[in-house]
């Protein structure tokens, strides 16, 4: 008798601190769904809490998410208001504002300072170093390579 009042008495508390710790589940969805489409990769990595929240059922609101592989892929899908938010490259962004004639906001404008000079020999060590020698570019036409050019011409 007296080890089951002591568990009972251990088991009640303990299970009563277990579900004033445990997250909230939110399963009624009183608001629309937010649909967002992002490209694969880093574009879409600062995307993965609200993913994980989402998929956990810890957020009040519904996302629907689209991964997209391709840039061309994001246009067709604002314009005819398949998605509400889209998260693109800062170049794509300009570029669908002017075609969209405003018709779109940019929220945020992330550069993380990716302009990076690899070599193997270790002979690179200021952008003069680079003059008469082949550089290969990732990302050609787009904004790696406008940054490389720009900063390339600066430093004649």
């Amino acid at each position: 008798m007296i080890k089951k009042t002591i568990f009972t008495l251990t088991l009640v508390p303990l299970l009563f601190l277990l579900s004033c710790t445990s997250q909230p589940q939110y399963s009624d969805y009183s608001t629309p769904a937010v649909r967002i489409a992002a490209l694969r990769g880093p574009t879409a990595m600062g995307l993965l809490h609200l993913m994980d929240y989402s998929e956990q059922n810890l957020t009040t609101n519904n996302y629907i998410f689209s991964l997209l592989g391709s840039p061309m892929e994001v246009p067709p899908l604002l314009v005819r208001g398949d998605v509400d938010v889209a998260v693109v490259p800062a170049n794509l962004a300009a570029v669908l504002y002017n075609q969209m004639e405003g018709a779109v906001q940019a929220l945020a404008v992330v550069t993380l300072g990716v302009l990076h000079i690899v070599d193997t020999t270790g002979e690179i060590q200021t952008i003069a170093d680079l003059a008469g020698r082949t550089i290969f570019v990732s990302g050609q036409g787009a904004t790696p390579e406008f940054a490389l050019n720009y900063v390339l011409i600066q430093n004649g």
